[in-house]
């Protein structure tokens, strides 16, 4: 499962971009214990995730992977057909890119910017799932970027899915998936802003427990996108988009 070692392709880190930093700080104080210190988001005082001010109307998470050489990588973005983006801090080794998709993501190299401190515990990153219609297309790309081992598995509803880990990591060192999701599947028609980007990165926080999160989150102004449900092995979770549309997940673990 996903760890905090550092290794090239591993997520290190995620960051929320919003246009209300505030209300969006408090908003995830609220679910997951959280305070600000700055631009990053800490748990018991260890660097959880970041966040900072949204150009855009509309909030999104980001999600960012180990690399080497940031620049080499960006270059391999490149040549599979994504795109280099603006916002870049050479200093702290801190590239953006988006995949073919549009889908934004970071390179993040060892050096000063901070990294994930905390993952698969209550309040920190737990997986991070790339949802496209074009799955084939997506697992050449990022493969192509980071040598990423993929397991191509059938899922309890018969969904394709691709588990991912770092080169040579095996099964055991798993950090994430792609997966295709038609809206039929869901039985219920989600938040059209869902689909607006036509792919993106998920990423899942643990919890205690999913429902009591998932109430907490629509009593202040979330949306649900994934109704709380419970699967064999990978426990209980549900997909909500914050208040100012950032998507997101929660699980609380199989037991």
């Amino acid at each position: 499962m996903l760890t905090t070692d550092q290794v090239p392709g591993a997520p290190n880190w995620v960051e929320l971009r919003t246009p209300d930093v505030r209300a969006a700080s408090e908003f995830y104080a609220a679910l997951f214990g959280w305070e600000r210190d700055a631009e990053v988001f800490r748990l018991d005082g260890t660097a959880v995730a970041g966040v900072r001010e949204a150009e855009a109307a509309a909030g999104s998470w980001v999600l960012s992977f180990h690399t080497r050489v940031a620049e080499a990588a960006a270059g391999s973005v490149t040549a599979a057909g994504g795109e280099r983006a603006e916002d870049a801090d050479a200093d702290t080794g801190v590239l953006y890119v988006t995949d073919p998709a549009g889908v934004r993501f970071g390179l993040r190299e060892p050096g000063p910017a901070p990294v994930l401190g905390l993952v698969d515990a209550p309040g920190a990153l737990w997986w991070t799932q790339y949802y496209t219609m074009d799955v084939p297309g997506a697992k050449a790309f990022y493969q192509a970027v980071f040598a990423w081992d993929g397991m191509d598995v059938v899922l309890e509803r018969g969904a394709a899915c691709t588990i991912l880990s770092p080169a040579g990591k095996g099964l055991a060192g798993a950090q994430g998936a792609l997966m295709t999701t038609p809206a039929e599947a869901l039985g219920r028609t989600p938040p059209a802003s869902w689909f607006e980007p036509g792919a993106r990165w998920l990423p899942y926080f643990t919890v205690h427990d999913c429902d009591t999160t998932v109430d907490a989150a629509l009593a202040r102004g979330a949306t649900l996108v994934y109704p709380a449900e419970t699967q064999q092995a990978i426990g209980r979770q549900a997909t909500l988009l914050d208040p100012w549309g950032a998507a997101f997940a929660v699980n609380a673990g199989a037991a």
